[in-house]
């Protein structure tokens, strides 16, 4: 017999977790920048190159990984019908069975990647959209330039690999917001033992800031319903679970929900929060805002204290 069947389930968190592994190096990078031009560094564009070009073996790493993610959640998503489907050689290569052991599923050669999405599309009920198929089509063989050479003409940025996370996270995981996704990683990782239960909030509001900040228009649009061309506000509830929030100086991170001028609340993609808001005027004479958070405390264009 065959034993430790795979289940769609473990195929998902292993899936996920990649991808988690892959977001927190492209991640670090960026925050090691946005750290030094918060802190009052100025970099460079000289400086700046320097840092991308130093950063190619991790990102590379993290496209590696995505790869990894991207295989499983397929498999996933294959065996929801049966994991048996994964198989590909023939029975006659199987590992012989004897009287005593069984066939670990495991010793079991399955489906090459480049097979994933034709048997996904033929036994299930989703079938992946073109454009999927192209950016996979090209992260595989990114992946294998990556495993099998050393071209010092492959280069990777930052955007463009959180957009492809992004996008196997909108294909293959479309019921599961991303940053719900994050918050899960981040509640399981060392840094929750280490820190106060505010961190993870920190950590996300950063994450949503820069994701803001580097990604264009339709992909915020498409992966988070965020209109970068829209007003936007900082938001309650993280300004509020998150003791470093003076850590920013744009943390303007929510939308009003709907986009009228009598709206009422706005809401966050980070934290998913929708939280209701009070239209009125700031009190501080150099800021236009008119939305202040619900108790009236706190203005959500510039944050500054109403009270006074």
């Amino acid at each position: 017999m065959i034993s430790d069947i795979p289940t769609a389930t473990e195929f998902e968190e292993h899936g996920v977790d990649y991808l988690n592994l892959a977001w927190d190096g492209i991640m670090k990078i960026l925050v090691d920048l946005f750290e030094s031009s918060e802190g009052g560094y100025a970099i460079d564009g000289q400086h700046e190159s320097k840092v991308w070009e130093s950063a190619q073996r991790t990102l590379s790493t993290s496209l590696l990984l995505t790869h990894q993610g991207c295989e499983l959640l397929l498999k996933s998503r294959i065996a929801e019908i049966s994991p048996f489907l994964l198989i590909s050689s023939n029975i006659r290569n199987w590992p012989k069975p004897t009287k005593t052991n069984a066939v670990s599923f495991d010793e079991i050669r399955t489906l090459d990647a480049q097979d994933l999405p034709k048997m996904h599309d033929l036994v299930t009920k989703y079938q992946l959209s073109d454009d999927f198929k192209t950016s996979y089509n090209t992260l595989r063989k990114n992946r294998n330039k990556v495993s099998h050479t050393v071209s010092k003409n492959l280069r990777f940025t930052a955007a463009e690999l959180l957009k492809v996370i992004l996008g196997i996270s909108h294909e293959l995981l479309a019921n599961k917001k991303w940053f719900r996704l994050r918050e899960s990683h981040l509640a399981s990782g060392v840094d929750a033992a280490l820190h106060s239960n505010d961190y993870d909030s920190f950590v996300l509001a950063r994450e949503a800031v820069i994701l803001k900040a580097e990604l264009d228009r339709p992909s915020m649009l498409k992966y988070f319903d965020f209109d970068k061309k829209r007003r936007a506000y900082i938001c309650p509830v993280c300004a509020y679970s998150s003791s470093d929030w003076d850590y920013f100086e744009d943390a303007t991170i929510a939308l009003l929900k709907p986009n009228t001028s009598k709206s009422n609340k706005v809401y966050c993609f980070a934290c998913d929060g929708l939280s209701p808001v009070i239209r009125k005027a700031c009190n501080h004479d150099d800021c236009k805002g008119n939305v202040l958070t619900e108790d009236a405390e706190r203005c959500l264009t510039c944050f500054g204290d109403q009270t006074e």
